[in-house]
């Protein structure tokens, strides 16, 4: 009996000392699945730093797609407004030419007014004593004189006449002055708008 009671003790020993030690193995076990739960961390992570990417990416493309069609619009806009500065331009010039052509008329009958008051007034000096002496020059300046009472007041009124056009001429010129003047400010501010949506367009596609 005790020869068999050895025997199986022995057996009982010798097994415990074959069998696998089983706590490394839970361990082992354990930091596997911890690298897996980091894995798994590390790639939800990644996806959503990719998605707010692709959701910056997107904020980006479509500001950038609005400024452009804000610059596009602009553009037109400057466009007509330079256009209009140029049509304001070539009235302005249209206008000098009118008006010079009026004050080189009104200089005209100012001397035609001259050149009649001038051949009135040696009329008026002439002496009695002459025009007894010489009837035929006392006719013609009665003539003359009739004539002169119907001939200034028509170079009076084309006078006047050509100097209200001078007047409305320069009241249009001035208000095409004030309207180019303004369009050049609106140019350049639509310039520097442009360049500034440029800047920052620039900026973000960067």
């Amino acid at each position: 009996m005790a020869v068999n009671a050895r025997f199986c003790l022995a057996i009982v020993l010798t097994a415990l000392c074959l069998a696998p030690p089983a706590a490394p193995a839970l361990a082992a076990a354990d930091q596997e699945q911890e690298r897996l739960q980091a894995v798994r961390r590390s790639m939800e992570e990644a996806r959503r730093q990719r998605a707010a990417l692709a959701r910056e990416a997107a904020s980006l493309n479509a500001e950038i797609a609005t400024l452009t069609a804000k610059m596009v619009a602009l553009a037109r806009d400057l466009q007509d407004r330079e256009a209009a500065l140029t049509r304001t331009e070539v009235e302005i010039a249209v206008l000098d030419e009118q008006r010079a052509a009026r004050q080189a008329a009104l200089a005209n009958r100012r001397a035609q007014l001259a050149h009649t008051l001038a051949a009135l007034q040696q009329l008026t000096l002439q002496p009695p004593q002459l025009l007894l002496l010489r009837p035929a020059s006392a006719v013609e300046r009665a003539r003359s004189a009739s004539l002169l009472a119907k001939v200034l007041p028509e170079l009076d009124r084309q006078a006047a006449a050509i100097r209200e056009d001078i007047e409305s001429l320069n009241a249009i010129r001035g208000e095409l002055e004030a309207e180019q003047a303004q369009a050049r400010v609106q140019v350049a501010a639509l310039v520097a708008t442009r360049g500034e949506m440029e800047a920052v367009r620039q900026t973000r596609e960067a």
